[in-house]
């Protein structure tokens, strides 16, 4: 219930009133002790689905024919993780102040659950190289790709040139949470290989630290070199991998939603400057 009340922005107690009115109303204790955990009845899995239902109609209500974001207010929450962060989201939040002042812009981690987040509007938008777990009730759009690239510290040694040169040095590897193996170890698996990695990291930013003045390799995606790893040097990896598809997936709720539409608008536009600003590198 405390948690419960804190996602509500609700004091405990106020919670725990609202359930005993809702107990006392469908005659059932709706949540009961198993064991050391709280679970729902049988009556509580089966009104979910209405309840849901139910709230996404009030919600619906509330939502405004048309958006005007110089007087919008409230929060627009975005789930991603520090490439996405990195890469899109400064530029986003840039916007957000010049165009769309009065809405805060909340950022969270993607984490392993985004379907579920994109469910229960604990988020409105992911941004994320993962596609979704095969349902129809989330929506997609591709916003870029990427290639991967080896960064190393030029000042300590030399690029991988061929195969067994980058299977035999030490590698970085930006490990999320329950996460496969990466599309690198992938397809160096495929051909029969697996390389040395003698640093696992959490996130993308504080890995510069750990491979400056070192022979280590981070096989990372090529424009993080513009930004994270601009002090080092790059050299594509010496076997394919396919490029990093990144995408926005939002439920389908907001399909039709003007303030959803205006945010999507805004990633979508932003991704596409980074691609052309990439491309006329190139």
């Amino acid at each position: 219930v405390t948690l419960a009340a804190e996602e509500l922005h609700i004091t405990q107690s106020t919670a725990s009133h609202a359930l005993d009115r809702l107990r006392s109303i469908l005659r059932d204790p709706l949540f009961v002790r198993s064991g050391r955990r709280i679970v729902p009845t049988t009556r509580a899995q089966r009104i979910e689905q209405k309840a849901l239902q139910l709230l996404e109609d009030m919600h619906a209500l509330t939502e405004p024919e048309t958006f005007d974001p110089a007087t919008a207010t409230g929060r627009i929450t975005i789930s991603a993780n520090d490439y996405e962060r990195e890469m899109i989201l400064t530029d986003v939040f840039r916007e957000f102040r010049s165009q769309a002042p009065g809405v805060l812009l909340h950022i969270r981690d993607t984490g392993g659950q985004f379907e579920e987040d994109l469910r229960t509007r604990r988020t409105d938008l992911v941004l994320t190289p993962t596609p979704p777990a095969g349902t129809g009730e989330l929506m997609i759009q591709k916003l870029m790709s990427d290639r991967m690239v080896s960064f190393y510290d030029p000042a300590v040694r030399t690029a991988p040139l061929d195969l067994q040169t980058y299977i035999d040095a030490p590698h970085a590897l930006v490990s999320f949470a329950d996460a496969e193996p990466s599309r690198t170890d992938q397809a160096l698996a495929r051909l029969g290989h697996r390389r040395n990695i003698v640093y696992l990291a959490p996130s993308f930013d504080g890995l510069p630290n750990f491979v400056r003045g070192t022979d280590i390799l981070a096989s990372l995606p090529a424009m993080l070199g513009g930004t994270l790893m601009q002090d080092f040097a790059e050299h594509p990896l010496p076997f394919p991998t396919p490029d990093i598809e990144f995408r926005q997936i939002w439920h389908a709720r907001d399909q039709h939603n003007p303030q959803h539409q205006w945010l999507r608008r805004l990633v979508h536009g932003i991704a596409e400057k980074l691609t052309s600003a990439q491309t006329g590198a190139g």
